[in-house]
């Protein structure tokens, strides 16, 4: 075997090296989004949660967020 041929060789193990590397990235960043996401749901969610806490504690400001509710052009 001459060194061309292990040339070759090696500049083959880099590159399947390189697209395994690349799959493990993938795979990491579609890890990572999946878990910020769940994060920032979860954050908004207990963010709506502790509004909505402050909403039924008080009596006239529940009256105004139903009122509000009730005028929504959503419904």
């Amino acid at each position: 075997m001459n060194w061309d041929a292990l040339g070759a060789i090696a500049e083959l193990i880099s590159a399947i090296g390189v697209i395994a590397t690349l799959f493990y990235l993938a795979i990491q960043i579609r890890a990572y989004t999946k878990e910020t996401r769940i994060a920032s749901t979860g954050q908004v969610s207990q963010e709506m949660n502790q509004f909505l806490q402050h909403v039924t504690a008080d009596k006239e400001l529940s009256e105004f967020w139903l009122k509000a509710l009730a005028s929504s052009p959503s419904q």
